[in-house]
């Protein structure tokens, strides 16, 4: 949690998995960017009790912040390192 905390202050963070999602990049200001297909989207983020909280659409999504420094969001969802 704190490699992302940490990178979060810079500007970005940009992880790359195989699941749901091709990519997450976490930006300043509370927003990330998802893509999909190709597409990408913003939403919005916080980071609590060791999960980081992807929301958007009033739909939410918990990534748990790995001692690696990756996001899982377990099966479907996947899990997403530094590239």
């Amino acid at each position: 949690m704190a490699m992302l905390q940490y990178r979060r202050e810079m500007w970005y963070l940009h992880l790359i998995g195989k699941g749901h999602f091709q990519s997450i990049t976490i930006k300043s200001g509370g927003k990330a960017e998802l893509v999909f297909m190709g597409s990408p989207s913003e939403v919005d983020y916080t980071v609590e009790d060791g999960k980081l909280k992807l929301m958007a659409a009033g739909q939410t999504q918990l990534l748990t912040i790995t001692e690696d420094g990756c996001l899982d969001g377990g099966g479907f969802m996947g899990k997403y390192c530094l590239e």
